[in-house]
């Protein structure tokens, strides 16, 4: 059975070695560069506990965080992620970032998360804007945000080098408020 959930701190260790699993396939075997970060996430207990504690902060507080997973059989298969700033003048805006390991990508389980995730951000009165980043080169990506009404606002050039490989980073923006996206 497939589900979309929202994970608590007792998904924390499953949802860390799920993107452990997502960074790892980065750039092989025909994927995207889409972790280009050289330090794979890991699975330590400091990061798990900050995972929960994130978690359990009520949104709008400055450190909260709230992850939906793809659940097949009780295993994280993707997530999506909307993390609050970490300052009060920017408690208006969250980061979002999106995964699914391979098997998942292209299925239409993207745009579930990205409806859920999204859904939920426009029930939240202090949210204004949602923020991402994502490689020039992630296509597949770049479409999902855009039918979602995010709009690109600016690309940072050789933003990362992996493997020898310059990649551009995008910065896109969705305005939560804006009618004609409220109204499509």
């Amino acid at each position: 059975m497939i589900n979309i959930i929202v994970l608590k701190g007792s998904h924390a260790e499953a949802y860390a070695k799920h993107l452990m699993i997502h960074a790892k396939e980065s750039g092989i075997d025909g994927n995207t560069i889409h972790y280009p970060l050289s330090k794979l996430p890991n699975a330590d207990n400091t990061k798990i506990e900050k995972c929960k504690i994130a978690w359990n902060t009520k949104p709008g507080i400055v450190g909260w965080s709230r992850v939906w997973g793809l659940l097949v059989d009780e295993e994280i298969v993707g997530h999506i992620r909307l993390k609050g700033e970490s300052d009060l003048n920017e408690i208006h805006r969250c980061d979002l970032s999106i995964g699914l390991i391979k098997k998942f990508r292209r299925s239409g389980w993207g745009s579930r998360l990205m409806e859920t995730a999204i859904t939920w951000a426009r029930e939240q009165e202090f949210l204004y804007w949602v923020d991402l980043n994502t490689s020039v080169a992630n296509k597949s990506a770049l479409n999902l945000y855009k039918k979602f009404g995010f709009e690109e606002v600016g690309i940072t050039k050789d933003r990362f080098r992996v493997q020898g490989e310059r990649i551009d980073d995008v910065h896109m923006v969705l305005d939560l408020k804006n009618e004609n996206y409220l109204n499509r």
